[in-house]
């Protein structure tokens, strides 16, 4: 288990090697194409790029059927190359999210611990006075909810659809917000759900239709 200076140094060298890798595929595929024996900066403006069909029409029939052979067998080699070092290209970046991962969670953990303080003391307060039906629900949507949203965030984070440091803070940013509400209303002596507020308004709105339904 690497700590957060080795897991800094390990993703600084597995960056510079995927970029270096990266940068030399491309460059490998340059060089396959040939385009670099035609390209010359100082004779860029005397060039002359002719249409494909009169450059051919030098060539017999016979010949240019080869060319078009060698052409369609080098784009299907190259199709290929490129499908390989795709898969290649994602295990590297993969594993280069999950040391970003690591990393992050080193410090997201810690955070999340003083957060989830402050929503399991409210809880634990508003449990004393009001029973332990709803407090218990609640408490265990708020983990099922943080638990489910850091996986699914890292899972898609590994894949490269998230970036690595939402992934590891998105649950955390989620529950600050309800530890907040929490504190909030067990400091103000208040339940998790005021239902009887909810009662009395609908109980007064029925009263109003009552009394206007009701003749004089």
């Amino acid at each position: 288990m690497y700590n957060a200076r080795e897991l800094v140094t390990e993703i600084d060298s597995l960056s510079v090697k995927f970029t270096n890798d990266i940068q030399r595929y491309s460059n490998s595929m340059l060089n396959r194409s040939g385009l670099p024996k035609f390209y010359n900066k100082k004779d860029t403006i005397k060039h002359q790029y002719l249409p494909l069909d009169t450059l051919l029409s030098k060539y017999s029939l016979k010949q240019q059927t080869q060319i078009a052979t060698m052409a369609h067998n080098s784009i299907k080699s190259a199709v290929q190359t490129v499908k390989s070092k795709k898969k290649e290209f994602f295990i590297k970046a993969r594993r280069l999210n999950k040391y970003e991962i690591a990393l992050n969670e080193k410090f997201a953990l810690a955070v999340a611990c003083i957060i989830l303080f402050f929503v399991g003391a409210p809880l634990g307060a508003i449990i004393r006075k009001g029973g332990m039906g709803l407090p218990m629900v609640v408490a265990l949507l708020l983990f099922l909810t943080y638990h489910f949203i850091g996986v699914f965030a890292k899972n898609s984070a590994e894949n490269g659809a998230l970036h690595p440091f939402i992934a590891t803070w998105l649950s955390t940013f989620i529950m600050l917000p309800l530890s907040i509400w929490l504190t909030y209303r067990a400091t103000t002596d208040q339940g998790i759900f005021d239902i009887d507020s909810f009662t009395q308004r609908f109980s007064k709105i029925f009263k109003k239709k009552n009394k206007e339904n009701t003749p004089e």
